[in-house]
């Protein structure tokens, strides 16, 4: 008998600890499903950054309530903090991108011996490895957006 009493209350403490567990929406929509499968209904789709609070766990299903909604998240569009905003590295201007790009010709000589270059290979090397930083501030631009990405999810590549 107090085996039963204590895995009773070991159920009860473990079922406890996954309820009420606030978890967030990291993809762009979630789909609140029925049940623990893809296949199943849609009850309605979650926007990011919303928060879930997690009642069960089944594998890598999750049983959540949103709003007055309970059903099914796959685990990998939450996460246990919100969603982190999409920053550019290339938006601080307050120092020009080449100020810290120009060598001395002593400090790649050293570096090049160092490794173990000649002359030949190091002439080779650093024509290969001239930084583009327009080009890199071009595709840092050309980034998706979220209403893109859940277009192209719907849609696939049709125009």
């Amino acid at each position: 008998m107090r085996r039963f009493t204590f895995f009773t209350l070991l159920t009860l403490l473990a079922a406890h600890s996954f309820a009420a567990e606030p978890l967030y929406i990291q993809s762009i929509k979630a789909k609140l499903l029925t049940q623990p499968s893809f296949a199943s209904a849609m009850i309605r789709e979650i926007p990011k950054g919303e928060v879930v609070e997690l009642i069960a766990q089944e594998q890598q299903w999750l049983k959540v309530r949103y709003q007055s909604h309970e059903g099914w998240l796959p685990k990998l569009v939450v996460g246990s903090a919100p969603p982190l905003d999409k920053k550019s590295l290339l938006d601080d201007t307050s120092q020009p991108l080449t100020s810290n790009a120009r060598r001395r010709a002593s400090e790649s000589s050293a570096t090049a011996a160092a490794r173990g270059l000649r002359d030949e290979a190091r002439a080779r090397d650093s024509d290969a490895a001239q930084a583009d930083f327009n080009a890199l501030k071009r595709v840092d631009d050309s980034a998706v957006s979220d209403h893109e990405a859940q277009e192209f999810i719907e849609n696939g590549n049709k125009p």
